[in-house]
């Protein structure tokens, strides 16, 4: 004979049970590594060419953000928020809270041989803005270029004659052998 199950209420609810303790534990495991995975998500952003947050470099110093942008002369008033990216901020930056945020402190010695090095001019001081300063290094940039390739073509023209007088060598030597060979001949 079949036999019957019983719809006894009690067996329905250890099924209740069992399910809630089944969700209650995947919901603790993904709350115990969402963590460790949004921030491998964030790193691997950044490792892939995206840039870090006004939020994280503050973190990353141990500051909260509004003493962070004021640190650098900044404020929220500039634009500048706590989602901005750090590239951002560095172009409403002084040259001299620039070098700071990227190389720390800079002696006047260290500002004199940074600006000769670049090619900047008298007018650039450490109260510059950040954009000015590349605007004049760009155009630094694009002098050294020009001055290096008519240097280049300078050198190219340099083989170009030797080679010409080599080959009016070997047209006197082709002649020559040309005569003699006429003079054999006969």
């Amino acid at each position: 004979m079949a036999r019957r199950y019983s719809s006894n209420p009690s067996g329905s609810m250890i099924n209740i049970v069992m399910a809630v303790v089944i969700i209650a534990v995947l919901g603790l495991g993904i709350f115990a590594v969402w963590g460790k995975v949004s921030d491998g998500i964030r790193q691997n952003q950044i490792n892939n060419g995206g840039e870090y947050t006004v939020a994280e470099v503050a973190d990353q110093q141990g500051m909260e953000v509004n003493d962070f942008l004021a640190y650098y002369g900044l404020s929220e008033e500039d634009g500048i928020t706590e989602k901005s990216g750090i590239t951002e901020m560095g172009d409403k930056l002084t040259l001299e809270n620039y070098i700071k945020l990227n190389f720390g402190s800079f002696t006047e010695d260290d500002f004199n041989a940074f600006k000769a090095e670049q090619g900047l001019g008298d007018d650039i001081t450490k109260d510059s803005m950040d954009s000015d300063v590349k605007t004049q290094y760009a155009s630094y940039l694009y002098q050294k270029q020009l001055e290096a390739s008519a240097t280049e073509s300078a050198e190219v023209t340099v083989p170009a004659e030797d080679t010409a007088e080599t080959s009016t060598e070997a047209d006197a030597a082709a002649t020559e052998a040309a005569a003699a060979t006429e003079a054999a001949a006969e």
